[in-house]
């Protein structure tokens, strides 16, 4: 039993692990877009 519930345990750690990972990726990438679309209209070289 115990060996049934285990891999099941570390892949849903692994799923967790993998999302939180991936939010925190999109959250930094939404940063660094937001962050160059300022720095592009402080130098007039596009509009956002």
């Amino acid at each position: 039993m115990y060996f049934i519930v285990y891999p099941h345990e570390v892949n849903n750690l692994q799923q967790c692990y993998l999302c939180k990972y991936y939010h925190l990726t999109l959250s930094v990438h939404f940063i660094s877009v937001i962050f160059h679309c300022l720095l592009m209209k402080l130098t007039d070289k596009c509009s956002c």
